[in-house]
C-alpha cells in the first residue's frame, strides 16, 4: 500500500470524496466540478498504479478498491497532522472523531459508508425508508441519466464537424450526386433537430462556438498543446455544459489549441 505521506493533497482529496459519496465519481463532472478537485492524468495513473482506485473510461469514472478503503481506514487512525498540506488539520480532526466512533462499535469505514452497518429500523420506519434495492435502483437510474446526457453531449459536439464535412462534399461534388447529398442533408437535419430538442430538455448546450478565441480553462477544455490557464486559445471542439440551479456543470470537455505565433 502507498505510504500516506506520498500522496498529494489532490490525490488524498479524491480518495476522501470517493469514501464519503460511496459511489463511483466522474473525473470531470463530479471530482472537478462538484468537489473542485483538479484531478489530472498524472493523479489518475498514480492512484491506479498504487491500486487505490479502479477506473473506467468514456468518461473517466473512479471508485475505491479494497486497498483504497483500507487507505482511508488507516488515514482516519492518524494522530498527527500531515506536514505541509494546508487545510488538512480540520479534516483530520473530523476523520479522527469519525474513526473513534466507528472503532467503539467495531465498524469498518467501508461498512459504515456503504450503509451495511446501520442498525435495522423499526417496522414503521421500514415502511418509510427506501430499501437497499430501492437505493440501488436510484443509483442505476442516476447513472443511466448521466450516461445518456454524456452521449447527447458528444453528439452535440460532433454536429459542427459533420456540417463542415457535408459542406465540403457539396462544394466539390458533380451534379449527378447533388440529389443524393440533398437527401443526406435533409435526413441529418431531422436527426439533429431531434437531438437538439433532447439536449434542450436536459439543459445541455455548447459553451463556445468552434473557431472562437477564448481564455484557456482546464475545466472546460483539453488540449494537445500545453497552454497556460488564461492563455487565449482556439476552440476546435466546443465543451458541452449543463445548466442546473443557476450553475453550469461540464458534461463533456471541449478541445482547444494554441494560436500560431
Amino acid at each position: 500500500m502507498a505510504d500516506r505521506f506520498e500522496l498529494t493533497p489532490t490525490e488524498r482529496g479524491v480518495l476522501f470524496a470517493l469514501m464519503a459519496t460511496r459511489a463511483p465519481l466522474r473525473e470531470s463532472a463530479d471530482l472537478r466540478q462538484r468537489f473542485r478537485l483538479g484531478m489530472t492524468a498524472a493523479h489518475r495513473k498514480r492512484l491506479g498504479k498504487l491500486g487505490l482506485i479502479a477506473t473506467r473510461k468514456n468518461p473517466f469514472t473512479h471508485k475505491l478498491t479494497a486497498a483504497g478503503w483500507q487507505w482511508v481506514q488507516t488515514e482516519m487512525q492518524r494522530s498527527d497532522v500531515p506536514a505541509g498540506q494546508l487545510g488538512q488539520g480540520a479534516l483530520q480532526a473530523v476523520l479522527r472523531g469519525v474513526n473513534e466512533a466507528l472503532s467503539a462499535q467495531s465498524i469498518s469505514a467501508e461498512a459504515f459508508f456503504n450503509g451495511s452497518a446501520i442498525s435495522q429500523p423499526d417496522a414503521e420506519a421500514q415502511i418509510l425508508e427506501p430499501t437497499a434495492a430501492d437505493r440501488e435502483q436510484q443509483h442505476l437510474e442516476s447513472a443511466a441519466w448521466n450516461e445518456s446526457e454524456e452521449a447527447l453531449a458528444f453528439a452535440l459536439q460532433d454536429m459542427p464537424s459533420f456540417e463542415r464535412v457535408l459542406k465540403r462534399a457539396e462544394a466539390s461534388t458533380q451534379s449527378p450526386a447533388d440529389r443524393a447529398l440533398q437527401q443526406v442533408r435533409l435526413a441529418s437535419k431531422a436527426i439533429f433537430q431531434n437531438l437538439q430538442i433532447a439536449c434542450a430538455k436536459r439543459a445541455l448546450h455548447t459553451a463556445f462556438d468552434p473557431g472562437a478565441e477564448v481564455p484557456f480553462d482546464p475545466v472546460y477544455f483539453d488540449s494537445y498543446d500545453d497552454p497556460q490557464s488564461g492563455e487565449i486559445v482556439i476552440v476546435r471542439k466546443p465543451p458541452v455544459v449543463k445548466s442546473y440551479s443557476g450553475k453550469e456543470f461540464v458534461v463533456a470537455k471541449g478541445v482547444a489549441e494554441q494560436r500560431e505565433v
